[in-house]
């Protein structure tokens, strides 16, 4: 019988069990609970590690990103199209991103932003979720959007999470 299975089965791990660092009792264990668990017990894992936060950066002109969970608009911040010298850059050279960063108005930013972070993911974490989309949008998808995603990548990485950063819509290397 079933019964009859499980006993042996239990009598043949008794040394296996004897020699565990922990027991876990799955009988009335759901799923999210039971990875939880494991979680917490497994050396150098954490439930951040588990989570793969996509950071996109891309231009509303050319659309949203369809995978997007989160999708923040930074179209209001100071944009480095307007300077010359800076026209023909993107988010990845140190003066666009110097230029993004250095505004009263994206630092405050960025205190909110990385406040809601702060909040919405430890849920996305217990939840269990595997896979986050967060897409950052500008007009083009050259400058702001991509110096924002680049600190929100390091933020987040310098929170645990693991994080893939990507650049949809860059045309600029530098």
């Amino acid at each position: 019988t079933i019964s009859e299975a499980i006993d042996k089965e239990r009598q043949e791990l008794v040394d296996v069990r004897n020699k565990s660092d922990f027991v876990i009792d799955t009988s009335v264990l759901k799923a999210q609970e039971l990875k939880s668990l494991l979680l917490k017990n497994t050396k150098g894992t954490s439930e951040k590690s588990q989570l793969t936060v996509r950071v996109y950066s891309f231009g509303f002109k050319y659309g949203e990103p369809k995978e997007a969970n989160v999708v923040i608009d930074v179209r209001f911040l100071k944009n480095p199209y307007y300077v010359p010298e800076l026209k023909e850059l993107s988010g990845l050279s140190s003066e666009v991103f110097e230029y993004v960063m250095s505004s009263d108005k994206t630092k405050r930013f960025l205190k909110a932003w990385f406040a809601l972070l702060d909040e919405i993911m430890p849920g996305y974490v217990k939840e269990g979720k595997r896979d986050l989309t967060i897409a950052i949008g500008c007009t083009g998808g050259q400058h702001r959007s991509v110096s924002i995603a680049r600190e929100t990548a390091n933020y987040l990485k310098k929170h645990g999470y693991h994080v893939v950063e990507i650049h949809r819509d860059i045309k600029s290397k530098s």
